[in-house]
């Protein structure tokens, strides 16, 4: 049987070594394995665990939070009775129009207050959740 043109043979253990050495390439780069090594105990950003809050932080965004959830539930049954007391279009717009001022303000109100528990303890602030902060694409400044 004929080998093929381009088949390598190794006859010993240590020239089977001295191939693959040459095929990885490691020959002639010196440092290239500790630089291996060195990639290999780094640990990825995205592994690294996040800063813990202190247990004032934690407990002032907790209530914020549960402060919010009431506000939003009041508002919710304020919204219902409103609507369900509407006799006509106009006074169901007035209903939603309220409803929407209520919202704004409420969200500025917590985004104020979280703003301040967050630079108080060193926190990033919620960057926004879109490129330009508003609904109709202009930039925000």
């Amino acid at each position: 049987m004929n080998p093929h043109p381009m088949a390598v043979s190794f006859s010993s253990p240590g020239s089977l070594a001295l191939g693959l050495v040459l095929l990885t390439g490691f020959v002639g780069t010196p440092g290239r394995a500790q630089e291996t090594t060195k990639n290999l105990n780094t640990v990825p950003a995205r592994l690294v665990p996040a800063k813990v809050l202190p247990e004032r932080a934690l407990s002032e965004l907790k209530a914020l939070e549960l402060e919010k959830l009431a506000s939003l539930q009041k508002l919710n049954r304020l919204e219902e009775a409103c609507i369900s007391r509407a006799s006509n279009l106009e006074a169901l717009h007035q209903c939603r129009r309220d409803e929407h001022q209520a919202h704004r303000e409420l969200r500025k109100n917590v985004g104020q207050r979280m703003a301040a528990i967050s630079q108080r303890y060193g926190l990033p602030l919620a960057k926004p959740k879109h490129e330009y902060g508003g609904c109709k694409g202009e930039p925000q400044t």
